[in-house]
């Protein structure tokens, strides 16, 4: 499994765009169909960072426990608390949102066959731990200028 990390923390909405992006181009790379967006609880998915990146629709179907065709890319995304997670056999990308170190890293010894964890850091000591661990980083603004490019 990749371990990749981005290096903004905080309330920064390009890091979670980097990562949603970064998760769609796994997805494409390992042929997988499933997205699950991790968070410490649902309250962050909506009204803020994640909202605004995937918007109100999707966001209110991801609060209902849904999964969403996101149909660009042929996936579905689905959105999980540490709480309401369920451990499945499913190929899938993990993008563990705002979560403690210690929490993405049990949800993980635990993902039999996901085939890359990205990590969204929110304090600068989380993004510092995890990065000595995992040291595969996403350039926020660089990586970012390769979408944002006009033809």
């Amino acid at each position: 499994m990749k371990h990749i990390t981005v290096n903004q923390t905080g309330g920064s909405e390009d890091a979670f765009k980097a990562a949603f992006i970064r998760a769609l181009q796994e997805t494409v790379q390992s042929k997988v169909s499933e997205i699950l967006i991790l968070v410490p609880q649902k309250s962050n998915l909506e009204y803020g960072i994640i909202e605004k990146v995937l918007g109100v629709a999707m966001v209110k179907k991801l609060m209902k426990n849904e999964s969403v065709p996101y149909d660009d890319f042929n996936v579905n995304i689905r959105a999980r608390t540490m709480r309401t997670i369920e451990m499945s056999p499913k190929s899938e990308v993990i993008i563990g949102a705002y979560l403690r170190p210690s929490d993405f890293d049990g949800v993980l010894a635990k993902s039999f066959d996901a085939v890359a964890a990205i990590y969204v850091p929110w304090m600068d000591d989380e993004l510092e731990a995890w990065k000595r661990k995992n040291p595969e980083l996403i350039d926020v603004p660089a990586y970012l200028s390769k979408f944002n490019k006009k033809g």
